[in-house]
């Protein structure tokens, strides 16, 4: 596999596949918002497999990354990833995440956003798809220093719900 980023360490992937594996037995479908090479969808699908991994990503880029990034051709990487990996329990949406949510109405089990940075988009996101969520259901996301993350976060959630490590990944139990 090749990845030009580690946006994802090893510590975060495994943390990502062992609250997925938390939401075991659950009804519902697992998602991800904003896949760029997949360096966090795999695991994620890896930990549910055979349960299918939803991955949602116009593979675009955002405003919050790049030029050069935004215009190598992230998605081609992505699918590369997949056959190295020999990974088979993912479900590709390339369409923004807005497009998505028009025609989602199935339950939630694990949603992890990591798609733009901004308030807004992050807001929206869980806003959106929370009503959708089984209890006991796990919605997380990356990059929660990026100060735009953490107002939408702080703004959906109570303080004292958000689980936050290393100043990156946060998570909640809605």
């Amino acid at each position: 596999m090749h990845f030009d980023e580690i946006w994802t360490p090893p510590w975060q992937q495994q943390r990502l596949a062992d609250l997925v594996q938390e939401t075991k037995g659950l009804k519902g479908e697992v998602i991800e918002i904003g896949t760029h090479q997949g360096l966090s969808a795999i695991p994620i699908a890896e930990a549910i497999a055979p349960v299918i991994l939803h991955v949602v990503d116009h593979w675009k880029g955002s405003p919050d990354i790049p030029r050069e990034i935004s215009d190598r051709n992230n998605y081609s990487i992505f699918i590369a990833n997949l056959l190295d990996s020999k990974t088979n329990n993912i479900c590709i949406h390339q369409q923004d995440w807005r497009d998505f949510a028009e025609d989602w109405h199935d339950q939630i089990r694990f949603l992890y956003l990591d798609a733009a940075h901004t308030q807004r988009e992050v807001t929206d996101q869980i806003t959106h798809f929370k009503s959708y969520m089984v209890v006991g259901g796990i919605i997380a996301g990356d990059d929660y220093g990026w100060p735009e993350v953490q107002k939408a976060v702080r703004a959906s959630f109570p303080f004292d719900q958000i689980n936050v490590e290393k100043d990156k990944l946060w998570w909640t139990i809605p």
